[in-house]
C-alpha cells in the first residue's frame, strides 16, 4: 500500500490525519530516509507496539549508534520489530540501548544484518525478558554461538540459517532440479 507512493508524503499524511499509531508495515518503503523516519519515529513512537521497516533499502545514516540511541528512546512500548536485511550496520550498544529503552519487545527480526557480535544479542536478550522470538539468519552469528544462546535462552525461538549452509541447501535444490536421469 505504502510502497508506490513517496515516503515524504506518506510521513506528513499520518502525522497530520492520526493521533497515534500502533503498528505500521513500511516493508520494501523505498524512499524512507533516516531523516524522514526519525521524525515519524517522534510523533509516533511511544504508542507504536509493531514496526516493519525490513528491506528499506534507501535507509542510510553516518552514526548508526546515534539513530538506533534515538529509535530505541522514542519506542519504549514497542514489541515487535522487524529490520530484515537493513543497509546499515547496528552495533552492539545499539542492543543494549534497545534492552533498556524497549523492555517489551518481544519479537526481533534482524534476517541478514551484519554489524554485531553474540555480546550484543546477549545484553539484548538478558534486557528484553519476554523476547519469544528472534531471527538472526543469514547474519553474521555463527551456529556455535546461536547453540549456546538457545540454552541460555531456552525461552526464546533463536532463528539460524548460517549464509554457508543456505547457499549449500540452494545449490543442492538447483542440481535436483537440473538432474538429468539417463534412460
Amino acid at each position: 500500500m505504502f510502497n508506490d507512493a513517496p515516503f515524504d508524503r506518506i510521513v506528513k499524511d499520518l502525522t497530520t490525519h492520526c493521533k497515534e499509531i500502533r503498528g505500521v508495515n513500511f516493508w520494501r518503503q523505498k524512499d524512507m530516509h533516516d531523516s524522514s523516519f526519525l521524525p515519524f519515529i517522534e510523533k509516533f513512537g511511544k504508542t507504536l507496539q509493531y514496526l516493519d521497516i525490513g528491506w528499506c533499502r534507501a535507509i542510510q545514516t553516518n552514526s548508526s549508534s546515534r539513530f538506533w540511541n534515538e529509535f530505541s528512546r522514542s519506542c519504549p512500548n514497542l514489541e515487535i520489530l522487524a529490520l530484515t536485511s537493513l543497509p546499515l550496520t547496528i552495533p552492539d550498544e545499539c542492543f543494549a540501548a534497545f534492552a533498556q529503552n524497549c523492555p517489551k519487545l518481544q519479537q526481533l527480526d534482524l534476517l541478514g544484518n551484519r554489524g554485531y557480535t553474540i555480546d550484543g544479542i546477549r545484553a539484548l536478550l538478558a534486557g528484553c525478558k519476554d523476547m519469544v522470538f528472534l531471527d538472526l539468519s543469514y547474519a553474521c552469528s555463527s551456529i556455535e554461538d546461536v547453540l549456546k544462546l538457545r540454552e541460555e535462552y531456552p525461552n526464546c525461538d533463536i532463528k539460524h540459517v548460517p549464509s554457508i549452509l543456505a547457499e549449500a541447501a540452494e545449490n543442492s535444490r538447483a542440481n535436483n532440479l537440473l538432474q538429468i536421469n539417463p534412460t
